[in-house]
């Protein structure tokens, strides 16, 4: 008896038949079925003769016709192996990057013609002087600070600045001791006002100067940023120049095993 002439048998109330019939080559069987889908609900009350074949289609159920879940072929357990083998080869998911991530909502860009919900000027402390627009206070008391950065579970991810050319990668970590097991907003928005106001090394200044362009740019901002004091030394924020507002960051991609999100800049009013 195939597995398709395989059924048990109720009765209308639910109750077990005592005696089937089963198809199974035109031959009645007096054999009680396994299966709770059935193709007789009880002795002497057949389904249609139609719709009596090996597939089994059908169940005649309280006065209704039923259709049943098609039925599988019965595999051999080498086939079974080798059908495993061949939807994991097929499908590798060893090495596959995670989908896109979202971000925080005070870290996340502006919605077409709105405003971002950050109000940030860069060169400024952001627990100091920045503006959460939407819970309408101080960003250094809102609560929006201690959400995860981003949809991943991550201690560490990378913000690079688009729009202008600023040579240097940013790195946020986990500040140890958390509450948070994750990147928080915090971390983001701290990590990118130390970024900026690192002081240029010698080294750096070397390689920034093989574009003269981009060097001198900068340079101009450094010194009417300091009015020409040669002992305030040349940070990393001149490179934006009048680009320092907050636009926002959207997930980019991976750098190595990190997630990688872009930071939009914006010029400043004045």
């Amino acid at each position: 008896m195939g597995v398709a002439t395989v059924y048990s048998c109720y009765s209308q109330d639910s109750a077990p038949a005592k005696h089937t019939v089963c198809p199974s080559h035109h031959h009645e069987s007096h054999e009680l079925c396994s299966s709770p889908s059935s193709i007789v609900t009880q002795a002497g009350s057949s389904t249609p003769r139609s719709l009596s074949h090996a597939t089994a289609t059908y169940t005649y159920y309280h006065g209704r016709i039923v259709p049943l879940p098609a039925i599988s072929p019965q595999r051999q357990p080498k086939e079974l192996n080798q059908s495993t083998r061949d939807i994991s080869m097929s499908h590798p998911t060893k090495g596959m990057r995670p989908a896109p991530a979202a971000v925080a909502r005070l870290l996340s860009r502006a919605a077409e013609g709105g405003k971002t919900p950050l109000k940030w000027e860069m060169a400024s402390d952001p627990l100091l002087h920045s503006y959460d627009r939407t819970l309408r206070m101080a960003t250094g008391i809102s609560v929006s600070l201690n959400d995860p950065a981003t949809s991943f579970n991550t201690t560490s991810l990378v913000v690079s600045i688009s729009g202008v050319h600023y040579p240097y990668a940013i790195t946020a970590n986990r500040t140890p001791g958390s509450a948070s097991p994750f990147v928080t907003v915090r971390d983001v928005l701290l990590a990118i006002y130390a970024n900026l106001n690192k002081v240029v090394e010698l080294e750096e200044a070397k390689s920034a100067m093989q574009r003269s362009d981009i060097w001198h740019a900068a340079w101009r901002v450094y010194r009417h940023r300091t009015r020409g004091n040669d002992k305030e030394r040349m940070r990393r924020k001149d490179f934006l120049g009048p680009s320092t507002v907050f636009l926002g960051v959207v997930f980019a991609d991976h750098e190595g095993k990190l997630p990688r999100l872009e930071l939009l800049v914006g010029r400043r009013e004045s």
